[in-house]
């Protein structure tokens, strides 16, 4: 438009910004396209961000926003300079924190463009003027509080009453320029979709400074969580936002020049949430101490007095509930009630071991009353998997078992750790822990798996069957029944332990007394007690007593001589009894063998009975300490390592006989002396044999044999036995499962018990580890699966980087036994300790993590090679890296940044790629040069840019039935482009071209020391001149070779290092079009050994090769 078709306006007659506007609508001219000079505060801002989003935000579509959004609410915020230049100076010392450095930046790749921090809402506010500026405040305290849905919907409302209030006003003016400024205003178009642009850039901001200020945000959290209160509890919500942001704006700005202020609703606590800025506080519930935050920007003399509390029945936090009407197509308006508290917050993955904590003891019951007793569990349970490396003797393989156990990538070793980081923690870090074990663990016990999923307390380990075979020896399981009799009161006379002994491979059955014997004994009687004693007997008062078992079992051997094992036989005293023969007693000198038996040396047949019965000797001429088949054969050891302990021993005579009447009961004795023991037994079971044959009664005679029955314990290790009342006074105390079920009376460890009996060295290691990568999975499989899965996100977040952060809610929102990245079959090799997923299943995982709950199928993502959220955009790491290295699919690379979608957005490539058509002048620059075995870096043009299609497709989640206007999540068409300078090449499907089976990486066989030579030898000595031809530019590699089958892209100089390649962008861009076009192509290793690479070409035949170097 020429210059006379302007009309001339005297501008200097206008003498405010209202008359200026309405003069420039009146030309026709779009306003929003002005920029400002930005407010000096701000200018670290502008420094900060990338070239990509400084251009938006001075000239692009963010920029209109915040103009058009600036003048439409124009006369609203009140006048608050300081605070507009204390959040400018907070927003730049952020930036600077989080600036991203050039080369960092080169790192990024292909998204370094979108790197750093996302402040071009901020920009685009500054270099719009001071109402824009106050409307990313507003924009910031809605997105600290809503969902992006619920945001974009609030915005759309208060631009349509706000257009409405602006009609209002505009005709009831008599002011003819203000009227016009007034509907020039209403007059501006501000579409869903820059709403959605405006949200999620502030959105994304924040979760920045959220991370920049975590010590302040999390004191704040910690305040905010000991009160509750709404925003306002304006129904309206125009009314609602326009009152609280009035009322924030104002008091900080007060607080900011030193003016004290006391609140009593949640505006103020938003404001100072949403803007990072920090006042030192008094929480009148706490009592009038003052909780200092020391921010520079605030006067000393600043100080916010909160006068809210949580009264009975409500959760802590801030509260602000709105009827949103512009959330649906149709329908009524849809009421959101949304809450800032440290569990509906973000936070790291670390931190979400607390969750799981809270999640797995939820079901322990007295176990963690108090809590503190269930991380002392968790924790000692991590010295029990640590002891290979307190052990004093090192065993390499349990500690290679420990390390995988104890990782966070281990289910198990995710939890303890977790429980090791409570222990360590200063007070804040506990309280913050302690909220998110109790609110989004406790409370939400489901989100592993239903409630009759988990196993008992402790990961079933106070389940004694569980327990017991997992300790190391038989002497630990008695010394857990001991305290639980006494815990339980148990009585001494009725009650007995039976326990296994194993040792050098044999199995006895042994027992002990739950307590020392004291005077409270008292003798046998038809229907209590198990000691054959009388009142005349001398007991031994004050000590332990054990008894070692002798059978009567139906067989009888015939040995003249020792009784000896098969393999110990014949003749002459074998290597066995050598090393095992017993000694006198009171003497260190061993019996002779002439002294212990006479005769023939012969194998006993009793070895296969499982020892000599009291039948096969006669005691009253034969030592039983020197029968070597008698108690398996570890009569005299174990009569000298109980002694040794402090503790009697004495023997029990069992029958083991099915014929026999008595086969069952049995006979405890109280003498020292094992020979005259087993002569007793045998006279005492002769007799009652003598009288039951004869039809005699046999109640009169001595030591009756007795029968004892189940107590508590594991039946098949070790157990208390019982006959009569198990207490004193008659109450059984026993109970079964935790949780108040009446099944498995007995077979379960009290709290206490297993609090003060438990011992992180008494277990039996490989067992112990077993159980928890193998047993219990099978057991509890749902519960373990779910376990995995979060293992399995935990390694994937430990990949992705400290900085990134997980929303805290995503237990109360959904459930991990219908997460349908959760898959349920896995190939061989699969850790037990966590589960293995697919890149399609990670970026599911990512997804629900991120957003708090959002269920997506992975069948949807498969072609998904990135995916951008808040301040993050997660990336396979096969886009970021050489092309020549193989990442795990799996593995996801976070680029702290945003591609300015809202949302979730996945991005995908167009399904056929395009390349540049060659021009009939482009044959200029095409040589195809013969190959001289030099590399060069001849692809420094080369960039990789994005670009959106604007093809889009929502993606709904498990059950998302609430037909919203804006979607959660969306998949995003978007392109990678390749250039060359300012020259578009062609589009690359990355991931696809680098699963392609005509893709492959030359591998060097030439790997030893003495092979060096070899990998070293020149180019020319291997290949004749002119069989490689050298492609030196796109036009090169996008035209046939015709002189040559092999041609090389000389992409990167670098050689004869293992390092990544200089040049990895060009080299990937390289070799995806090289598959693309459909040829054979060979990525080669920085360090290039050309013998390896002839073989690899001529194994390919006669077809085209690409080699990419």
């Amino acid at each position: 438009m020429s210059e006379s078709l302007i009309p001339k306006f005297d501008l200097s007659a206008i003498t405010n910004k209202a008359e200026l506007q309405a003069s420039l609508v009146a030309w026709n001219w779009d306003f929003s396209l002005v920029k400002l000079e930005a407010p000096k505060e701000f200018n670290g801002v502008g420094s900060a961000i990338s070239d990509l989003r400084k251009a938006n935000a001075e000239n692009g579509d963010l920029h209109r926003t915040a103009r058009r959004l600036g003048a439409l609410f124009e006369g609203i915020p009140p006048e608050v300079p300081n605070l507009l230049r204390a959040y400018g100076m907070r927003v730049s010392e952020i930036c600077e924190m989080k600036q991203i450095t050039p080369q960092d930046r080169v790192k990024h790749g292909l998204f370094s463009r979108f790197a750093g921090p996302d402040a071009t809402s901020i920009w685009a506010a500054a270099t719009s003027g001071d109402n824009a500026i106050a409307v990313h405040l507003l924009a910031c305290m809605i997105a600290e509080m809503f969902e992006q849905a619920s945001a974009i919907s609030l915005w759309a409302q208060l631009i349509a009453q706000r257009k409405t209030q602006l009609e209002v006003e505009a005709a009831n003016m008599t002011d003819q320029i203000k009227r016009e400024a007034k509907l020039a205003a209403k007059m501006q178009n501000i579409s869903r979709q820059d709403l959605a642009a405006w949200d999620n850039s502030a959105r994304s901001w924040i979760r920045t400074a959220d991370d920049a200020k975590s010590k302040e945000r999390k004191r704040v959290m910690l305040r905010v969580d000991e009160v509750a209160g709404y925003v306002n509890k304006e129904s309206d919500p125009y009314l609602s936002v326009m009152h609280a942001w009035k009322q924030a704006m104002i008091a900080m700005d007060n607080l900011i020049r030193g003016i004290p202020q006391r609140v009593s609703n949640g505006a103020i606590l938003l404001g100072m949430s949403a803007w990072h800025l920090y006042p030192d506080m008094t929480v009148l519930r706490e009592g009038p101490g003052l909780i200092h935050q020391d921010d520079c920007l605030i006067a000393q003399t600043g100080i916010l007095t909160i006068d809210l509390e949580v009264r009975a029945g409500d959760s802590g936090g801030i509260r602000w509930s709105l009827p949103l009407s512009y959330m649906r197509y149709y329908g009524p308006p849809v009421t959101t009630d949304n809450r800032i508290a440290t569990d509906n917050s973000r936070i790291t993955m670390n931190q979400f071991g607390f969750v799981l904590i809270g999640c797995v003891v939820s079901q322990w019951y007295d176990f963690m009353r108090p809590l503190e007793k269930a991380i002392d569990m968790l924790v000692r349970l991590l010295q029990a998997l640590q002891y290979p490396t307190t052990a004093e003797s090192k065993n390499t393989e349990h500690i290679a078992r420990m390390r995988k156990m104890t990782s966070r990538s281990s289910w198990i070793g995710q939890l303890l750790r977790a429980a090791e980081e409570f222990k360590e923690g200063d007070a804040e870090e506990k309280e913050t822990a302690v909220k998110l074990i109790n609110n989004l663990g406790r409370r939400w016990n489901g989100f592993l798996c239903e409630v009759e999923d988990h196993p008992p307390p402790v990961f079933g380990l106070c389940h004694m069957k569980n327990l017991f075979p997992l300790l190391a020896n038989s002497e630990h399981r008695v010394s857990y029944l001991r305290q639980l009799a006494k815990y339980w009161k148990l009585s001494n006379s009725n009650c007995v332990i039976e326990y296994k002994h194993v040792e050098d491979g044999e199995e006895v059955w042994e027992y002990a007394s739950i307590a020392p014997l004291n005077d409270d004994i008292k003798p046998l009687d038809k229907r209590q007690g198990y000691l054959n004693w009388d009142s005349n007997q001398e007991l031994p008062i004050g000590r332990f007593v054990r008894w070692l078992s002798v059978y009567t079992n139906g067989t009888k051997c015939k040995c003249k001589g020792a009784c000896l094992r098969p393999e110990d036989a014949p003749q002459s005293m074998s290597p066995w009894m050598s090393k095992n023969r017993v000694l006198r007693p009171d003497s260190t000198r061993p019996y002779s063998l002439p002294s212990l038996f006479k005769g023939k040396v012969d194998e006993c047949p009793c070895w296969q009975t499982g020892g000599c019965g009291i039948s096969c000797h006669n005691w009253t001429n034969t030592d039983p300490l020197g029968c070597e088949c008698l108690h398996n054969g570890l009569l005299a050891r174990r009569q000298r390592a109980i002694v040794a302990a402090g503790e009697l021993c004495f023997l029990v005579h069992k029958v083991s006989a099915i014929e026999d009447i008595d086969n069952g009961r049995m006979t405890f004795g109280l003498d020292r002396d094992f020979q005259r023991s087993l002569r007793t037994f045998t006279l005492n079971k002769e007799a009652r044999e003598n009288a039951l044959a004869k039809k005699k009664p046999v109640e009169a005679l001595r030591n009756l044999p007795v029968t004892l029955e189940f107590c508590a314990g594991d039946r098949s290790t070790a157990s208390i036995l019982r006959r009569g009342d198990i207490t004193i006074s008659g109450i059984d105390p026993r109970s079964g499962r935790p949780g108040g079920h009446l099944g498995q009376i007995g077979e379960y460890l009290p709290a206490k018990v297993m609090e003060s009996a438990f011992d992180p060295s008494h277990f039996d290691y490989l067992k112990l580890t077993e159980w928890f990568a193998t047993k219990l999975r099978i057991e509890y499989r749902n519960y373990v699966r779910a376990l995995r899965a979060c293992a399995a996100a935990a390694e994937l977040y430990t990949r992705l980087g400290p900085n990134t952060s997980i929303k805290a809610s995503v237990s109360s929102k959904t459930r991990l036994s219908v997460a349908r990245w959760i898959t349920d079959s896995e190939g061989s090799g699969v850790s037990p300790l966590r589960t293995q997923l697919s890149r399609s299943e990670a970026f599911a995982c990512i997804a629900m993590f991120e957003s708090g709950g959002l269920n997506l199928d992975p069948v949807g993502l498969r072609e998904v090679y990135a995916m951008s959220s808040g301040d993050s955009i997660f990336v396979s790491s096969r886009m970021m890296c050489d092309p020549y290295t193989e990442p795990f699919e799996f593995e996801i690379q976070r680029v702290p940044g945003n591609i300015g979608q809202p949302g979730l957005s996945f991005l995908v490539p167009p399904p056929n790629p395009m390349f540049k058509e060659q021009s009939e002048n482009e044959w200029t620059v095409v040589s195809h040069r013969p190959f001289t075995g030099e590399l060069e870096e001849n692809f420094n043009l080369t960039s990789i840019h994005l670009l959106n299609t604007d093809f889009n497709s929502d993606v709904r989640g498990l059950g998302d039935t609430g037909y919203y206007i804006d979607r959660e999540a969306a998949l995003r068409e978007t392109v990678v482009q390749v250039f060359d300078g300012e020259h578009w090449i062609g589009d690359l499907d990355v991931l696809t071209a680098l699963n392609d089976r005509n893709l492959h990486r030359s591998r060097c066989k030439h790997t030893s020391e003495d092979e060096k030579k070899v990998r070293q030898t020149p180019y020319d000595q291997v290949f004749e001149d002119g069989e490689i031809i050298q492609i030196d530019n796109w036009d090169e590699l996008l035209t046939e070779t015709l002189d040559s089958n092999w041609a090389i892209v000389r992409a990167s100089s670098r050689k004869g290092s293992q390092e990544e390649t200089e040049n990895w962008l060009a080299r990937l861009a390289a070799a995806t079009i090289s598959v693309q076009l459909g040829k054979e192509t060979i990525i080669l290793p920085p360090e290039v050994c050309w013998v390896c690479v002839r073989r690899n070409l001529e194994a390919m035949g006669n077809g085209k090769v690409v080699l990419i170097g």
